[in-house]
């Protein structure tokens, strides 16, 4: 069974299968911006619904902290930018 956890204290969401850790998306704290740095899910679970949950719960704990995401992982960058739903969490650039 699949879970997910948003950790703070590890600047991470993270899922879990049967309680081990096969996947995360970490993010620096800089006041009320994380930038998302890095993906990851274990190559045998890669393809199925992981990082896309694991960006969902991401989204919706900034919305909750009311945070900002600059998207510097090109996996989160990719999916904040096509996902119409997310546009109010994503840093638009002051380009």
């Amino acid at each position: 069974m699949l879970s997910y956890r948003y950790e703070p204290k590890n600047n991470r969401v993270a899922a879990y299968k049967d309680g081990m850790e096969v996947g995360q998306i970490t993010f620096i704290p800089n006041g009320d911006i994380w930038d998302a740095t890095h993906t990851f899910v274990e190559p045998v679970h890669r393809g199925g619904p992981i990082a896309s949950e694991m960006l969902k719960l991401l989204v919706e704990t900034a919305r909750e902290e009311h945070k900002k995401i600059i998207p510097t992982c090109s996996y989160v960058k990719k999916a904040l930018n096509a996902i119409e739903e997310y546009q109010d969490v994503l840093k638009q650039s002051a380009n």
